[in-house]
C-alpha cells in the first residue's frame, strides 16, 4: 500500500512539473507572439507612411503635368 501511495505521489509530482512547463512554453509563446505583433505594426505604420508620402509625390506630379498641359492647349508661352 505505501508503495502505491508512493507512486501516485511521483506521478502526481510528474504532472504538476510537467503543466509548469506546459504554463512557461506557454507563456514564451505568446511573448514571442506579442513581440512579433508589436515589430509588425511598426513595419505597418512605416509603410502606411511610406504609401502616403507616394500618393502625394504622384498626386503632385499629375497635378503639375496637368498643369502645364492646360498652359500648352491655351496657347500661352510656357517658356517666357
Amino acid at each position: 500500500m505505501a508503495a502505491k501511495a508512493k507512486l501516485l505521489l511521483y506521478e502526481q509530482k510528474s504532472i504538476e512539473s510537467i503543466q509548469i512547463l506546459r504554463s512557461r512554453d506557454i507563456s514564451m509563446q505568446l511573448e514571442t507572439l506579442l513581440s512579433h505583433e508589436s515589430r509588425l505594426a511598426q513595419e505597418n505604420l512605416t509603410y502606411a507612411s511610406e504609401n502616403r508620402f507616394l500618393r502625394e509625390t504622384v498626386h503632385f506630379y499629375q497635378f503639375t503635368t496637368q498643369d502645364n498641359a492646360l498652359l500648352d492647349d491655351e496657347g500661352t508661352d510656357v517658356g517666357i
